[in-house]
């Protein structure tokens, strides 16, 4: 009698449209990734592929969301869901003839707001006041941006919150050659807090000024068109040059400066404007790096020939 019963029952299901595989076992409150968030459930006997439905409401009777069959017991959502919002969903199996079983209990999740990613300051860099820069995750509308010489940020010396995808400090980054720590995270709309992003470190390391100037101090052009090379700098973009009359060096906005850029880091620079004959000149260099310009050298003062 009860094996006639469960054949009644299976004729039963079949006619009705319906699988005889079970209702997938799901974890109702299954955390969701931010990073990657992914659905997941136990393999259910019989089953050759599951059909997910997600929904903004527990009852799943308006906006219900149905997913392409998976074959396997789970589902990437990267693209399909939101962050900072809550979804509730379901599977049911389908079995290999096509009939869908009946659907699991719901479940819930949460998507967090995705952290935001730092992209600068990292490691060595040459400037007290950087740039702190990051990648605006979606739905996030501020920031907050923490800096500490400890890495579990347990006092952090400069907190900030901005509107902005960058932070520019004010108040600058106090001592050379020590390690410090960022890090950021974002708030929605409505408050919501994502993760900190992982702390990053960097530590400003003033590059020396550049040495092996030529013209040297004290020496004597040959030309009003003077060639200017010194020792390089690794890493560097380019570099600066300013050249002004000797008897300016100290005026705080000398009438005679130029201002010269060499091609790209070669570590030389031909001056295509002539300069004034017979008149003592001053000359020092800079890198440019590529967060912030680097240390002046000392000046060098040359004199030009006497020539028209």
């Amino acid at each position: 009698m009860k094996h006639a019963a469960s054949l009644v029952t299976i004729m039963l299901a079949l006619l009705a449209g319906c699988a005889v595989v079970d209702a997938p076992s799901i974890d109702p409150g299954l955390p969701v990734s931010p990073d990657n968030p992914r659905l997941t459930w136990p393999e259910t006997e019989g089953a050759a592929g599951y059909q997910v439905q997600l929904c903004h409401r527990q009852d799943f009777l308006k906006n219900v969301t149905t997913l392409p069959e998976t074959e396997e017991p789970a589902l990437c959502l990267k693209d399909i869901i939101e962050h900072n919002r809550t979804y509730f969903w379901r599977v049911r199996a389908v079995d290999f003839d096509g009939f869908r079983g009946p659907w699991s209990q719901k479940g819930y999740f949460n998507v967090p707001l995705r952290r935001p990613v730092p992209v600068s300051p990292v490691g060595a860099i040459c400037t007290h006041r950087p740039a702190f820069i990051w990648q605006k995750p979606e739905s996030a509308r501020r920031y907050v941006v923490q800096i500490s010489t400890d890495n579990l940020f347990r006092f952090p010396e400069i907190r900030y919150e901005t509107t902005a995808r960058d932070y520019f400090p004010v108040v600058e980054v106090p001592q050379t050659d020590r390690k410090y720590y960022w890090r950021v995270r974002a708030i929605s709309t409505d408050g919501a807090l994502s993760q900190w992003s992982e702390p990053v470190e960097f530590a400003v390391s003033m590059s020396a000024p550049a040495a092996g100037l030529s013209p040297a101090d004290g020496g004597v052009v040959a030309s009003l068109r003077p060639t200017f090379t010194w020792s390089g700098e690794e890493g560097a973009l380019r570099y600066q040059i300013e050249i002004i009359r000797a008897d300016e060096v100290d005026a705080p906005e000398p009438p005679s400066m130029r201002l010269e850029f060499s091609k790209g880091a070669t570590a030389s620079l031909t001056l295509k404007k002539a300069l004034a004959p017979d008149t003592d000149y001053a000359w020092r260099v800079r890198p440019i790096m590529p967060d912030a310009p680097g240390r002046w050298s000392d000046y060098a003062a040359f004199r030009t020939p006497n020539e028209t």
